[in-house]
């Protein structure tokens, strides 16, 4: 015991320092013997050989009775490599890696060694040998389909607010809950909400039924495409601007300096910045959202050289080809006689 609650056991078998465990039963003990490697490898430093003697001290409980290891300190069985053995055992049983594995059973090619769940073999009289004909239904009457038993769902699916109230009494963080001024707090007193109809009477967010979704996305989507009545009044409440909205836009963004034109930018990942969403599981997708809605840059050499040259580039454009370069202050007539829409945005 003096051993096994050194921490350092552990760390060798997260490293992978211990070597294949081998195992022999001598009467009433088992011994387990490995090779571990010394935390200090050098020139000339082999590998220890720890074992440990196991004995069954009841009928579901063992203990170690003894231990030994080549290292300086094995002769005090006291020494994290006899440690290790023991997590190694510890950690493989609460992994489920313990039990028969599939090379302990005949027939078993292909299901995996590193799982010690097995499926009950079919017998023989389950199995049927007949060669299958088209014109002849199969029989699924003798078939026997056996499933792994699904995992219990850890956490209970609340279906009501009562029932988030009697969970929240009934919790092991039922103190938590009772912290006032907190957002778990607000939302445990909180009445619950009941969407309202334009009829003015309240609904049931179940009664809410939904129509067809099925739009193409290669054209822009008109109020008109959308079949679904709830969606339809979202996206017009929402999502839709009228032409009116239209032209406003266009015209207070022509300069791409103004707080509408900056405010846009924040809901959307132009291409400038998806190079810095966070592609894998490791990255904060927090950092990202806060740097993109509130941007440290400022401005570098590039940018300025931009506004400092656009004038020159542009007097030097009108002299070579003899033309004036002005804003269009008929924008949006442009748009409506050719059908499109400008919003001017980067």
């Amino acid at each position: 015991m003096k051993s096994f609650r050194s921490l350092w056991g552990q760390n060798y078998v997260n490293s992978r320092w211990l070597g294949d465990i081998q195992s022999i039963n001598v009467g009433q003990n088992v011994f387990l013997k490995a090779k571990v490697s010394p935390s200090q490898p050098g020139v000339g430093r082999a590998d220890y050989h720890a074992w440990i003697s196991i004995a069954s001290d009841g009928e579901d409980s063992y203990k170690i009775e003894n231990a030994s290891c080549t290292c300086p300190a094995g002769l005090g069985r006291g020494c994290s490599h006899i440690s290790a053995i023991g997590y190694a055992v510890v950690m493989a049983w609460n992994q489920g890696f313990a039990g028969k594995s599939v090379t302990d059973f005949p027939v078993s090619w292909g299901k995996g060694a590193t799982s010690s769940a097995v499926d009950h073999q079919a017998e023989l009289k389950e199995i049927d040998f007949s060669r299958p004909n088209k014109n002849k239904p199969i029989n699924t009457d003798n078939i026997i389909v056996r499933c792994k038993p699904q995992k219990e769902f850890r956490f209970k699916k609340l279906e009501s607010h009562n029932e988030l109230v009697e969970f929240s009494h009934s919790s092991c963080l039922s103190k938590i809950f009772q912290c006032k001024g907190t957002i778990i707090n607000k939302i445990l007193l909180s009445e619950p909400c009941q969407l309202s109809t334009s009829a003015g009477k309240t609904s049931n967010p179940k009664d809410v039924h939904h129509g067809n979704h099925e739009l193409d996305y290669s054209n822009p989507i008109n109020i008109a495409d959308i079949q679904c009545q709830p969606c339809r009044d979202f996206y017009r409440k929402y999502v839709h601007l009228s032409e009116n909205k239209i032209d406003e836009v266009c015209l207070n963004t022509t300069e791409q300096n103004s707080d509408l034109w900056f405010d846009s930018r924040k809901v959307r990942i132009p291409a400038s910045v998806a190079n810095k969403v966070p592609k894998t599981s490791k990255a904060n997708p927090q950092n990202f959202v806060t740097n993109h809605l509130y941007p440290r840059f400022k401005g570098n050499n590039a940018t300025q050289h931009g506004k400092v040259s656009e004038p020159i580039a542009k007097e030097i454009f009108e002299k070579k080809f003899d033309l004036e370069v002005k804003n269009c202050e008929k924008s949006n007539e442009v748009a409506k006689k050719y059908n499109v829409k400008i919003l001017h945005y980067a």
